[in-house]
């Protein structure tokens, strides 16, 4: 029997209920991408690899993100193998057979692909990949998306916080926890059906009715009621008191309140100082854009969301679109495109910029916020095109026709763009001028030496400790590099691990994380690469 806290779920479904007019807009990609995977899914196509390149297309962070890249590595795979990623995930997406079963032959048999892309690499010169990507959360994504009826979207994080939140107990093992997860989602769902039906007649209501077809019995809809309280398992432990009952009174007769947040919040959760936030601020009321620059791993996109909630003094995610863009970023994508309609023909559909713009347009008192990730990794002249003018401090409120459809539009005055660049990567293109004379940079660093940092790796031991020492001292390596630079240092990210990390976890990041970046910065000089590798080990002795 599946144990838990009934109470704390079903408080944790009413506050849901409350807030999910404002929460779901962020969410509908995860059911348009369910439906655009059922649309275009063919395993007997005969270019596999090209359609599953397309079935993927709208997955977004589900497979992508900050040092997250399944989508990419199996489509690599698919590339070199079509067959052998055929015949691996139809044997994953096999209901017949064990489940956990299911899963390990997967890992398995993607384990053998990133050994064959590997010998394929050394033979060209290529460097080889340390990791396929193809961890239980992408498998439980290509579940989903093939059969939305039985699967539910995992990720071990959010896990780990709701089940705080509900006080269920789940296994350690990478594939018993998403079997654990399966499983209790199904108790959650028939507790809801059970005991909340008009939620999920409300979560019907909200959805565009081409869009149910994507979540015919719920699931996307139970595990978005987890993603939910996941994430709000950051905020103070007020957000499920009398206070935050009281609120969800407010909330079913109209009014919208979020969970307050400060400059205070902000200190305590961020690696930066109060003179630092004032001018994050200052910079972003003055040019109402702002990119955070940095090496890898420096808490860029972390600190943004963060950001935005100090500007707003509430954790109001209704306020708030967070996007990534990518090589294949368009103007169709974040201005107007044509979509099909169920006519076979297209209509002029807005890109998820203008969407959010009209938004913000209809609260002119209120702030929101837009947040690109990788922002240079698109072509961005190309995708923002005649909005490039428009989002200008000096040019907010003027309108111009749009490209496609000839309506005037404008950007409102509250509207704020954050973006993210990393500045370590030798793949992507400088921001071209026009760009960065409408945006304020401001430099993220790593924070190795911050306090609150500090005190954080002390709880993981010697070893973390002086692994930590050894990375401040890489850094300086690096900053001093005339190939390198400031831009390539080793940020802190890398060692924030959660409280349930393995003893073994120091030596892990050494080795697995921040080994490999040392290959790649001296991929021409083994000595010095050798070197540095030879101080991490024996940090970690």
């Amino acid at each position: 029997m599946v144990e838990f806290n009934r109470d704390k779920f079903a408080a944790l479904v009413d506050s849901y209920a409350a807030d999910l007019e404002h929460a779901r807009p962020g969410e509908m990609y995860k059911w348009e991408a369910v439906l655009w995977f059922r649309q275009h899914w063919d395993p007997s196509a005969s270019d596999f690899a090209e359609m599953l390149k397309i079935s993927l297309e709208k997955t977004g962070n589900l497979l992508a993100g900050y040092q997250y890249l399944p989508r990419g590595m199996l489509l690599e795979f698919a590339s070199h193998d079509p067959q052998g990623v055929r015949d691996s995930l139809l044997e994953l997406l096999d209901g017949s057979n064990d489940f956990l079963a299911r899963l390990v032959a997967f890992s398995d048999a993607m384990s053998l692909q990133l050994e064959a892309l590997n010998e394929l690499y050394v033979e060209t010169g290529k460097k080889a990949i340390q990791n396929s990507y193809q961890d239980p959360r992408a498998m439980c994504v290509y579940l989903s998306l093939a059969h939305p009826e039985k699967y539910y979207l995992y990720k071990s994080e959010m896990m780990r916080k709701f089940s705080q939140r509900i006080d269920f107990t789940y296994p350690k093992g990478k594939f018993e926890k998403p079997l654990a997860f399966h499983e209790l989602l199904d108790v959650l769902l028939e507790w809801v059906e059970r005991n909340r039906p008009e939620v999920i007649e409300k979560s019907d209501s909200l959805m565009a009715p081409e869009l149910l077809d994507a979540d015919p019995a719920h699931h996307l809809f139970v595990q978005d009621i987890v993603f939910w309280a996941a994430e709000r398992a950051e905020m103070a432990d007020s957000a499920c008191s009398e206070d935050a009952t009281d609120a969800t009174r407010d909330l079913s007769h109209g009014a919208h309140r979020c969970a307050p947040y400060s400059d205070t919040d902000f200190l305590s959760q961020v690696y930066l100082c109060a003179a630092d936030l004032d001018k994050l601020k200052g910079l972003l009321k003055r040019k109402r854009n702002l990119i955070l620059q940095g090496a890898p791993g420096t808490g860029k996109t972390f600190a943004a969301k963060r950001l935005a909630y100090a500007m707003m003094g509430c954790q109001d995610d209704s306020r708030i679109q967070q996007v990534q863009f990518h090589q294949g970023t368009t103007y169709d994508d974040f201005v107007y495109g044509y979509r099909p309609n169920d006519a076979g023909g297209f209509d002029p559909t807005p890109g998820v910029f203008v969407a959010f713009c009209r938004r913000a347009a209809a609260k002119p008192d209120e702030e929101f916020f837009f947040i690109i990730d990788e922002i240079n990794r698109a072509n961005i002249s190309k995708v923002f095109g005649e909005l490039l003018m428009l989002i200008e401090a000096d040019h907010r409120g003027d309108a111009v026709a749009l490209t496609v459809t000839g309506e005037p539009f404008a950007v409102p005055k509250n509207v704020y763009l954050i973006g993210m660049m990393n500045t370590a990567d030798r793949g992507l293109a400088l921001i071209d001028y026009a760009l960065r004379r409408r945006f304020a940079f401001f430099e993220m660093s790593p924070a190795l030496s911050h306090p609150r940092f500090l005190a954080l790796v002390k709880k993981h031991g010697e070893k973390m400790e002086r692994l930590v020492e050894a990375v401040a001292r890489l850094n300086d390596d690096i900053e001093h590099d005339p190939a390198l630079g400031r831009g390539f240092r080793i940020g802190h990210s890398y060692f924030c691990v959660g409280d349930d990390a393995p003893a073994d976890v120091a030596a892990s990041i050494a080795e697995y994380e921040i080994a490999p970046l040392i290959e790649e910065y001296w991929f021409d000089d083994d000595g010095k690469a050798e070197e540095e590798r030879r101080r991490l080990e024996e940090a970690i002795k």
